[in-house]
């Protein structure tokens, strides 16, 4: 340890390495995008079934599986914490999510709604929101590596 009067310098902290955007954003992107595919699941449900109040009973619909896909991110979190690598980009983060959506948000649309939970609609929600959730995550890679691709 030196004296502060000394003739050698302080150290000076460490500089903070620049953060590139990309390796902030897509936690934030992913969950951007899987919030609003899933509310767009409803919105989508609510057009094919209720022609009026569509977007009166949107709320009503929605919560269920927007809670569910809270859900699923809050598994996803949780796991990383534990040491697992797992990015919010990911297929094993939509394969999260997608479970967590379906099986969260029947659960409360059958015990707080009127709605109930037919084969058919978990077959349907499960393959929305399968296409969708995954969908975005092989585009958004599809697109990275084309542009991380040396041009000829």
């Amino acid at each position: 340890m030196t004296a502060p009067n000394s003739a050698e310098p302080a150290a000076e902290p460490a500089a903070r390495p620049a953060v590139a955007p990309d390796a902030v954003a897509p936690d934030a992107v992913a969950f951007g995008a899987d919030m609003l595919l899933v509310a767009v699941f409803v919105l989508a449900g609510r057009t094919s079934h209720h022609k009026q109040h569509l977007l009166a009973g949107w709320a009503g619909a929605a919560w269920p599986f927007l809670s569910g896909a809270l859900v699923g991110w809050a598994v996803v979190l949780v796991l990383r914490r534990s040491g697992r690598r797992l990015p919010g980009g990911s297929s094993a983060a939509a394969a999260v999510l997608v479970a967590s959506t379906v099986v969260v948000g029947m659960s409360l649309r059958r015990a707080f709604t009127d709605g109930g939970t037919p084969v058919s609609f978990l077959i349907a929600a499960t393959t929305f929101l399968s296409v969708f959730l995954f969908g975005w995550r092989a585009l958004d890679r599809l697109i990275r590596s084309r542009r991380a691709r040396p041009r000829a």
